[in-house]
């Protein structure tokens, strides 16, 4: 017959047990979304390729994931050609594409590369220097764009209803954007970092800022007339803004205040939740394994006591 003593041990015995199973379950269900979140919210890198051959080494680097869970694509090298680029159409819910560490051929951006697509940062082959028609136009979500510092050529409507816009800017190797090209963005300051480009009718919002330099020659001619010109002053600061409405006839300069200029950038935290999870789990299996040490350290006493008490009787 058991004693006392021991029936309270196999009580804490089974508790034990008890929590183990809730505790594994709990670390199972933790891991399990750990591989979930990364399945849903992927990261797919592409080393490099053959040009003509993107699409088999995009699907090589995604592995099982389902592509419409892809979240951001990195291409570390390779060339692009016109066939490649039938992989970004099905993209759907991709928001960061990197491929500036790649090359395009004949430096060409396709006519609707991304057209209408969720992406919201976007970064250009080293080597671009021209942008299609209708490249981003739609891309509603497009808050950031990377050019090439080849740049030269923005086509019709490439970034028209970009609302999510706010910025944008052009090295000194822009010599062409074309006609609605950001109409409909939500830019609010345009930086060119050279003389002016020619620009075709509504290439920007009427109300953004054109940020120019102050030895940058171009922007008074009537194709500019309408838009806010901010020429930086000789200590680099914002100095004088002209607006041109009738050209020739009406011209109108204020000085500006000086501004501090704010960077800020946003870095998601990826994996904080799971991490949370996971770490929660090992808090837990390390306090149910100390239970168990304590019942066995009991165990041993409980018999020990046993032992004792039956030589006392004896």
């Amino acid at each position: 017959m058991l004693s006392q003593k021991k029936k309270k041990l196999i009580i804490r015995i089974i508790i034990i047990l008890i929590v183990i199973a809730m505790a594994g379950g709990f670390i199972f269900s933790a891991v399990a979304g750990v591989f979930a979140a990364d399945m849903v919210n992927a990261v797919v890198t592409v080393d490099t390729f053959e040009k003509g051959n993107f699409q088999t080494a995009f699907y090589d680097a995604k592995g099982e994931i389902d592509q419409n869970n892809v979240k951001a694509l990195y291409v570390n090298g390779g060339e692009f050609c016109a066939e490649d680029f039938a992989v970004f159409q099905n993209l759907s819910t991709c928001k960061t594409i990197d491929i500036s560490s790649a090359t395009v051929e004949n430096g060409v951006i396709p006519d609707g590369f991304l057209s209408g697509r969720n992406v919201a940062d976007v970064k250009l082959p080293s080597n671009t220097t021209a942008i299609g028609n209708y490249a981003f136009s739609g891309c509603s979500s497009l808050e950031s764009v990377t050019f090439s510092p080849a740049i030269t050529t923005i086509g019709d409507r490439a970034f028209e209803s970009c609302a999510a816009l706010k910025t944008i800017y052009f090295p000194a190797t822009i010599t062409d954007i074309d006609e609605c090209a950001f109409r409909g963005t939500g830019l609010i300051d345009v930086y060119f970092s050279g003389n002016a480009p020619a620009v075709g009718s509504e290439a920007f919002p009427v109300d953004a800022t054109i940020h120019i330099t102050k030895d940058a020659t171009g922007f008074d001619a009537e194709e500019w007339s309408g838009y806010a010109i901010m020429r930086e002053g000789a200590d680099g600061n914002p100095a004088e803004t002209t607006r041109t409405e009738n050209f020739g006839a009406s011209t109108e300069t204020v000085t500006a205040e000086r501004e501090p200029v704010q960077l800020t950038v946003t870095e998601e935290i990826k994996g904080y939740t799971t991490f949370g999870k996971v770490a929660a789990a090992v808090v837990i299996l390390g306090i149910v394994a100390i239970g168990i040490a304590v019942a066995v350290v009991r165990s041993r006493k409980a018999d020990k006591a046993e032992k004792t008490e039956e030589k006392s009787d004896e």
